[in-house]
C-alpha cells in the first residue's frame, strides 16, 4: 500500500467532516490510490473482516476501530497497519500511518465512481475541496482553531508565571532582608546613640533608596532568570503539541516570540503538570 506526503492535506484536515465508521467505512468498496495505476480495493465489513484486492490477486484480513485513540488497526497476514482518520468527505478517506505524515488516500470505489488514476488528479480534487469547503464546516473549524490558540496562550502564559515564581520570591527576600537591616540599623542608631542621630536618618533614607535601587536591578534580572527557568521548564517536560502547534501556526508562534524572546523550533519539549 502506497502511501504519500501531502502539504494540502494538513490543511484540509481542518474541515474534515466526522469520521463515523458505521456510516463512512464500513460496506463500501474503497480504491486505495497509486499513482503506479495498480488497482488495489478494499472491503471492510460491518463485521470487523477486511477483503483486499490487488490487480485481482484476493486476500482477507481484519480491521478494529479503537474510539477512545480515533485509529483503525488494519491486518493482513503478517501486515498491520495503525490508521488515524484525517480526512473526510464522504467520497475520499486521508489517513495517517502510524500517526505520521505518510497518508494513505482512499476514494470510493462502488460501481459507477472512478477514483483519480494520476497524482495530477488527486491534487485537482484535493483542491477542489480545499476551495469549496461547506460554510458551516468552515465556521466551526475557524472558531475551533481560535479557542485552541487562545488555550495554548493560557497554558504558556500559566507555565511562564510558575517559572518566574522562584526569582521573583527570591528577589523579595533579597529587597526585604537588606531593606529591613538598614531601617533597623538606622532606627537602632537614631534612638541609641542621640550623638549620631543623623547617621540613623541617613541609614532610615538609604534603605529606601537601596530598595529601589535593587528592586530595579532584580527586576529585569528576574525576567530574564525566568525566561532561562522557562526553557528549562520545557525541555524537561512533555507536551508535544503546543511545540508542533507552534511551529505551524504563524500567528501564535510571532506572539510568543514577542512575548518570551526565543525560539519555539528549539523547545524539545513542553511541561504536562504542575507541581507545587
Amino acid at each position: 500500500m502506497k502511501t504519500y506526503k501531502l502539504e494540502i492535506i494538513s490543511h484540509l484536515a481542518q474541515y474534515s467532516r466526522k469520521f463515523e465508521v458505521s456510516k463512512n467505512f464500513c460496506d463500501k468498496t474503497w480504491q486505495i490510490f497509486d499513482e503506479n495505476g495498480k488497482q488495489i480495493f478494499l472491503f471492510f465489513k460491518s463485521d470487523n473482516n477486511a477483503f483486499i484486492s490487488d490487480n485481482g490477486n484476493n486476500a482477507s484480513g481484519l480491521w478494529h476501530f479503537d474510539g477512545a485513540l480515533n485509529t483503525i488497526t488494519l491486518t493482513f497476514g503478517q501486515l498491520n497497519l495503525n490508521l488515524l482518520p484525517v480526512f473526510n468527505d464522504d467520497n475520499c478517506l486521508v489517513f495517517s500511518v502510524d500517526g505520521g505524515q505518510n497518508y494513505l488516500l482512499l476514494f470510493d470505489g462502488s460501481e459507477g465512481k472512478t477514483a483519480p488514476q494520476n497524482m495530477t488528479l488527486v491534487m485537482n480534487y484535493f483542491n477542489r475541496a480545499l476551495n469549496n469547503v461547506d460554510p458551516l464546516l468552515k465556521a466551526a473549524a475557524e472558531k475551533a482553531a481560535k479557542e485552541k490558540q487562545e488555550n495554548i496562550k493560557a497554558r504558556i502564559e500559566e507555565i511562564a508565571e510558575k517559572c518566574d515564581r522562584y526569582p521573583w520570591k527570591r528577589n523579595l527576600i533579597i529587597i526585604g532582608v537588606s531593606s529591613v537591616c538598614l531601617l533597623v540599623s538606622g532606627i537602632f542608631t537614631y534612638i541609641k546613640y542621640p550623638y549620631y542621630d543623623s547617621i540613623g536618618i541617613s541609614l532610615m533614607i538609604l534603605s529606601v533608596v537601596l530598595s529601589a535601587i535593587v528592586y530595579g536591578f532584580f527586576d529585569t534580572q528576574r525576567w530574564q532568570t525566568a525566561i532561562k527557568n522557562m526553557v528549562m521548564w520545557f525541555r524537561d517536560n512533555d507536551e508535544t503539541e503546543i511545540v508542533e502547534y507552534l511551529k505551524v501556526n504563524k500567528k501564535l508562534k510571532s506572539w510568543f516570540l514577542e512575548n518570551y524572546d526565543f525560539d519555539p523550533t528549539r523547545i524539545k519539549r513542553l511541561p504536562s503538570a504542575y507541581d507545587d
